[in-house]
Order: structure tokens, then sequence, then C-alpha cells
């Protein structure tokens, strides 16, 4: 899927949300390893759109090797 695309997915996330230490933080955006972020039906990423309170909206990352997404 290309870089931008809004995708409409089914969450059941409970309590969890994505949080981390701002080295941690800085990492993966220096590694462009957050993959998926909550965003409004547009595409905006606001704190609206953030279900969870997940840190920096994050809704999904990858590993270092980028074989695992989570």
């Amino acid at each position: 899927m290309p870089k931008g695309e809004v995708l409409t997915i089914p969450i059941g996330h409970m309590e969890g949300n994505y949080f981390c230490d701002e080295a941690t933080l800085s990492e993966l955006k220096r590694d462009n390893r957050i993959v998926f972020r909550y965003a409004d039906a547009s595409g905006q990423i606001t704190p609206a759109a953030n279900p969870n309170g997940s840190l920096d909206n994050i809704a999904g990352i990858c590993s270092p090797g980028r074989n695992v997404l989570a």
C-alpha cells in the first residue's frame, strides 16, 4: 500500500496503547519504523482520532529488520 493511504481497520485494543521513552520515539521516527497511526477518515492525525491515547497516535510499528509488525 502506498504511504499516506487511509485504511479502515476494526480495533480491539481494550485498555492497551503504545508508549515509549523519548529516545525510542526518536529512533522509531529516524528509522521510519512507525507503520500505522490513528487518523480520521480524511487522513488527519489528530488527538480526536486517537481512541486510546497512544503516544504520537502510533497504531503499529515494525522491527529494525522490518520483518515484524505489531
